[in-house]
Parts: structure tokens; C-alpha cells; sequence
């Protein structure tokens, strides 16, 4: 009895320490790279909101294209076509996803529905990682977003930008 109440206690030490840590090594992110952790703070609370005059499908299809994304996750980790579907009222949904086949790091959707002259969506960051405070694949993300900039730009289209404050990571 004894003996599993010490390795209860040890198990419960060591939980401790790790907490300890992983917040120590945060803060200390924060404060030596207050830029990294606020620009990954600014990229998951953004959300996009779009409109061009082309049909969601062919915008889809210049994104995927000019970002080059693979179909499967790389085995080195990168940016994949996690989800690409329509649901049942029209919308056209591609989740993009940067990670390995192992674990995704992030998620980023693209949501798309079909309006009267061309499409109508938005685009969000709904799954990231940090570590130790800041974002991982941020760089990354950044890019989905400016490839979607680039397309409403070439097809003539429009966006908003605005913030969604989130309770935490999804």
C-alpha cells in the first residue's frame, strides 16, 4: 500500500515539474519573442471573409494550384488537402491542414458558397499547436492566407478582415 501511494505521489511530482516547465518555457518564449507570439495570436483569431465572381469550385482549384498542396501529408511535414467537400446546402469546405501523416500541427477552412454573381466565403485558422507559447507553422499559414488574397485579387473580387476572439485552440 505504501508503495503505490509513493509512486502516486512521485507520478503526480513529476506532472508537476513538467506543468512547471512547459509554463517557464512559454513565458520566456513570450518575453524574448514578443513578435512570434503575438503575430500567431493575430493569424488564429483572423477570419477573412471574401467574395469574387467566379464559381467556388474554380476558386478553389487557383488556390490549391498557386499553394501547390499536396493530397496527403508529407512524410517531412508540410502543407496537405486534409478535407475537400460540398455539403448539402452548396457550400464548397477544403480544410487545409500542415502537419505529417502522424499529427497535424494546424488546420486552416476555407468555406465557399455559390452566389448569384460568383462566390461568397470566408477563411479562418480553426486548429493550431503551440509550443511553449508560440504557433507552429505560422509561416505557413500566413501563406494559405495571402494565396486566397492573391486569388480574390486575380479574379477581381473583395475581402474583410476582422478578428474572432476564441476561447482557446479548437
Amino acid at each position: 500500500m505504501e508503495a503505490i501511494l509513493f509512486i502516486a505521489v512521485m507520478v503526480g511530482l513529476v506532472l508537476a515539474l513538467h506543468k512547471a516547465r512547459e509554463k517557464g518555457g512559454e513565458l520566456i518564449h513570450r518575453a524574448i519573442r514578443p513578435g512570434a507570439y503575438k503575430k500567431g495570436k493575430e493569424v488564429t483569431t483572423r477570419v477573412v471573409a471574401l467574395n469574387a465572381p467566379v464559381s467556388p469550385e474554380r476558386f478553389l482549384d487557383r488556390v490549391i494550384q498557386t499553394l501547390d498542396v499536396s493530397d496527403k501529408p508529407p512524410l517531412t511535414g508540410g502543407l496537405y488537402m486534409h478535407a475537400r467537400e460540398i455539403d448539402a446546402d452548396g457550400d464548397h469546405i477544403a480544410v487545409l491542414a500542415i502537419g505529417n501523416p502522424l499529427m497535424n500541427n494546424a488546420e486552416i477552412a476555407l468555406v465557399l458558397s455559390p452566389v448569384r454573381k460568383g462566390c461568397a466565403g470566408s477563411i479562418r485558422v480553426v486548429k493550431w499547436h503551440e509550443t511553449e507559447g508560440v504557433v507552429d507553422g505560422i509561416d505557413k499559414l500566413e501563406r494559405v492566407f495571402n494565396h486566397v488574397d492573391e486569388a480574390v485579387r486575380h479574379f477581381g473580387g473583395a475581402t474583410s478582415v476582422s478578428v474572432e476572439e476564441v476561447a482557446g485552440n479548437a
